[in-house]
C-alpha cells in the first residue's frame, strides 16, 4: 500500500476491511459496517455497496446483518476482472483488493504481498 499516494483511494471488498483507512491513510470505496449516520449520505453508500456487489441483488435479497455482508462478501469475489476495472475507473481508486486466487483489473498488475489477500496497482504505478 505504500506505493499509492496517502490520501488515496483503495477498492476493498465491502466487509473486513473497516480499520483499513485508519491503518494506511488511504480512503475506501464502502465498507458494509461504516453505516452514514446521516440519511443524506445513506443512499451513496447503498449504491456503492450495489456497485461493489455487481448489483443490487446481494443488497435486497435475504436477511441483513452478518447475513447480508457475507452476500456482499461473496458478490464481489465473483466480479470479472472488466469489472473491477470499471469500478476502479468510476471511483478513481489507485489500488485494488481481492481474494488470493481471483483476477484484478484489466491492464493492473499485481504487488507483491505475503497475505491471502491480494494487491493490485495501475500497470503505470510500478
Amino acid at each position: 500500500m505504500t506505493s499509492t499516494p496517502p490520501g488515496s483511494r483503495v477498492l476493498t471488498p465491502p466487509g473486513g476491511f473497516s480499520d483499513l483507512a485508519l491503518r494506511t491513510s488511504r480512503a475506501q470505496v464502502v465498507q458494509f459496517r461504516q453505516v452514514p449516520g446521516s440519511l443524506r449520505l445513506l443512499g451513496a453508500w447503498s449504491r456503492r455497496l450495489a456497485d461493489l456487489a455487481g448489483g443490487e441483488a446481494a443488497l435486497s435479497e435475504g436477511p441483513g446483518g452478518a447475513a447480508a455482508e457475507r452476500r456482499l462478501m461473496a458478490a464481489y469475489a465473483n466480479l470479472s476482472a472488466s469489472d473491477l476495472a470499471t469500478l476502479a475507473r468510476r471511483y478513481n481508486v489507485a489500488a485494488v483488493v481481492t481474494r488470493e486466487g481471483r483476477p484484478g483489473p484489466l491492464g493492473w498488475q499485481r504487488a507483491p504481498v505475503g497475505s491471502r489477500w491480494w494487491l493490485w496497482l495501475p500497470a503505470s504505478a510500478r
